[in-house]
């Protein structure tokens, strides 16, 4: 997992990727990778979300269409980039006094939560994978 922090006094959550090869396909090589749309609602989510002043904000006023996952992705959100494609993220936060595994995503205890991790983009509706 990368932690980006950004010198900048205006940023309320931090970004983390799953991997520093997804962290340069979203900074670096979005465009070859995704074109250029697809780079263009990369770099506004990824604002978004540093925008934010906690992981419920993105959730509440439904940013970037924010949505819980289920099945295999459970515990994980997705956001709309182009149909079909979506940016799976994962709150990251201490785990509380609850039933979850791993970490904890209660709804109450999403206003706490402060790091998102960028698990992946892709399109989890059907084959098309970029």
């Amino acid at each position: 997992m990368w932690l980006i922090f950004i010198a900048n006094h205006g940023i309320y959550m931090y970004i983390t990727f799953k991997t520093k090869k997804l962290q340069k396909q979203c900074y670096e090589k979005a465009v070859t990778k995704y074109g250029t749309k697809i780079a263009r609602l990369i770099s506004r989510r990824l604002q978004e979300i540093e925008a934010a002043d906690n992981f419920n904000i993105l959730l509440e006023y439904k940013i970037g269409k924010c949505h819980s996952l289920d099945g295999d992705l459970q515990g994980k959100y997705g956001m709309w980039l182009d149909n079909p494609f979506r940016m799976i993220i994962e709150p990251i936060g201490e785990k509380r006094d609850c039933k979850c595994q791993g970490t904890c995503t209660c709804s109450a205890d999403l206003s706490e939560i402060k790091i998102v991790d960028i698990i992946d983009i892709r399109d989890y509706h059907g084959k098309k994978k970029r």
